[in-house]
């Protein structure tokens, strides 16, 4: 079953604009600071030992040396549910950015326990990471897997971006060995760049000098301001940033809360530049010969959302591709949103992603 969506003011509505032609600020810091409060008083850390399985490990102490853990937000009152919502995240951010989305679809299903999870290098989770050794994703989805396979029951998968790539490749994989244990697939915006862009980006691994040429975000990455004197210097610089004035207000407080970090000079980001750039550069590739070759995710339940304007990751190309590689897959375009859609239409996402959940086979 396939079905194509698009979404969006009809053509030619000057209210496409909203968004992206008009002065914007940020809500104000109070504001946003009683989001945060509210998200982490709803939402309870975990920590994991990824070198033990994926066990659950304590929370690891504010002094040095800092053990390495997984950390992921999780709603305490579904411990034990059957089934498990897993939400992974784009390079830079965390996974409470999503928090409103995972939210929507765990009181519509009181079954599903959500976990927004830090992938390494990001957030809260304090797993170590040389961005001067990275030359692929596999430890990203080694941490992954091994969360994963801690949890009993069906597992579902929502990702953003590098997150989208993440849960495709661990729904692969999981799909070889028990495929009745993957009950559905989201992709919001993942890289799916047309195959021209592939290939030099290819060539691009060998050649960095090349890469940065072709990726125009791993400069920008690599001189991101890491770190302000307070919270409120940080949340000043932002204020004439165009990217987070259109987010939702939970989002960028959902990605505050666990996107910055106290330091010894104040307060830091908790992706540091060098590992966002790092991750632009060594661009997963890889991940569609996988699928082609391991059949059995072709069956599973999956929604592809992408945005229709300048700065989407999804070209029109790929989309045909991967309808004629997904056998039960919904398609949803949205006319006025770019790579940034599950951020800026969180509305708009809750209620598609609801009808796709409600739409799916029971037990």
């Amino acid at each position: 079953m396939r079905l194509r969506r698009t979404l969006g003011w009809p053509r030619g509505d000057t209210r496409l604009t909203c968004l992206f032609d008009r002065p914007m600020t940020l809500t104000s810091q109070s504001y946003i600071e009683t989001r945060i409060e509210a998200l982490l008083g709803r939402w309870e850390g975990r920590w994991f030992d990824i070198s033990s399985g994926g066990k659950a490990a304590p929370p690891p102490p504010s002094e040095e040396p800092v053990p390495e853990r997984l950390h992921a937000l999780t709603l305490p009152e579904r411990e034990g549910a059957q089934e498990h919502l897993i939400v992974t995240h784009g390079n830079g951010m965390t996974a409470a950015t999503h928090a409103n989305l995972a939210l929507a679809l765990a009181e519509a299903n009181p079954n599903i326990q959500p976990w927004l999870v830090d992938t390494r290098g990001h957030g809260r989770s304090t797993l170590s990471l040389d961005p001067a050794k990275l030359r692929d994703f596999k430890r990203y989805s080694a941490d992954l897997k091994a969360f994963c396979r801690g949890l009993p029951g069906r597992l579902h998968f929502i990702g953003h971006s590098m997150g989208a790539l993440l849960a495709m490749r661990e729904a692969t994989d999981l799909c070889a060995e028990t495929p009745e244990r993957v009950g559905s697939l989201i992709l919001l915006e993942p890289t799916l760049l047309s195959r021209s862009l592939y290939a030099a980006m290819t060539v691009g691994h060998y050649i960095p000098s090349l890469m940065r040429r072709l990726n125009p975000l791993i400069k920008p990455a690599a001189r991101r301001r890491p770190a302000w004197e307070s919270w409120s210097q940080m949340f000043a610089s932002y204020e004439d940033k165009e990217l987070f004035a259109a987010f939702d207000p939970d989002s960028f407080a959902g990605y505050l809360a666990t996107g910055i970090k106290a330091s010894q000079f104040g307060v830091a980001l908790s992706c540091a530049p060098a590992v966002e750039a790092a991750n632009f550069q060594w661009l997963d590739l890889s991940l569609w010969g996988t699928i082609k070759r391991r059949r059995t995710i072709r069956d599973v339940p999956t929604l592809l959302a992408y945005g229709k304007l300048t700065g989407s990751t999804v070209s029109q190309g790929r989309v045909a591709e991967v309808e004629a590689l997904f056998r039960n897959l919904t398609v949803l375009g949205v006319d006025d949103a770019d790579h940034f859609l599950p951020m800026t239409h969180v509305e708009l996402l809750q209620r598609e992603l609801l009808r796709f959940h409600q739409s799916l086979p029971q037990g």
